[in-house]
């Protein structure tokens, strides 16, 4: 299950990519926005918004962005939301809406928390999320940045996965099934081959090179664990 938040922003602040970063950077929010010339207005690829926080790649998959126009805006439902929140804002015909949905991994909700922050804080926008009914502008976004510190400390104390190693094409040692079976392979080819020494038979004794052939392989084979 996934907690979604949107932001609406004035459709005459939506920023650029380099503003955006520009804002992240100038607050010290170490999310770096990855792709997009950085004139083009700031927005949410098709595999979702993919970013760098800490250095590290992640993919907010989640995330949208989009200027509700005029036909949109006659069936958007935010303006019903927020009066139900008891919000005073309304969102109007082309404004931008920044979306996200958020389930368990710390890190997403960290670096999702901080994009909304800087919309907020440095954009004009405003946020709310529904479950909760939380909305505001600079309030809700400084809250946003208390809860993101929170999932830091939360994401460093969760231990990384230790690698587990690949046993797939071990050999157990010993005697095997395997084994057995190559050995009755080859004595039964090799009986193939002495009943066609005595009969001449070719057919006999192209079984039976196949067999012995066969229990060879079967006898050296590397045993797969799973």
């Amino acid at each position: 299950m996934s907690t979604g938040y949107t932001v609406v922003v004035p459709h005459e602040r939506w920023p650029s990519n380099a503003a955006m970063q520009a804002s992240l950077d100038a607050r010290g929010y170490p999310v770096a926005l990855v792709g997009g010339a950085p004139d083009a207005p700031f927005a949410v690829g098709s595999r979702g918004l993919e970013l760098r926080l800490d250095g590290r790649s992640l993919t907010l998959v989640g995330a949208s962005a989009a200027k509700v126009g005029a036909a949109a805006f006659a069936r958007d439902e935010t303006n019903d939301v927020l009066a139900g929140m008891g919000a005073a804002f309304r969102a109007r015909d082309g404004d931008w809406h920044f979306g996200v949905g958020l389930g368990s991994e710390p890190r997403e909700w960290r670096a999702a928390f901080l994009v909304m922050a800087a919309l907020v804080q440095d954009f004009g926008g405003y946020g709310y999320e529904t479950q909760t009914e939380s909305h505001g502008d600079n309030a809700w976004a400084a809250a946003l940045i208390e809860d993101a510190e929170q999932f830091r400390l939360q994401a460093a104390a969760t231990p990384a996965a230790v690698p587990q190693p690949d046993l797939r094409l071990a050999d157990p040692g010993g005697w095997t099934q395997e084994k057995t079976a190559g050995v009755v392979c080859v004595a039964l080819g090799g009986a193939g081959l002495w009943v066609s020494l005595s009969t001449g038979n070719l057919l006999i004794s192209a079984i039976g090179v196949m067999m012995v052939a066969m229990g060879v392989a079967v006898f050296f084979i590397r045993r797969k664990i799973a």
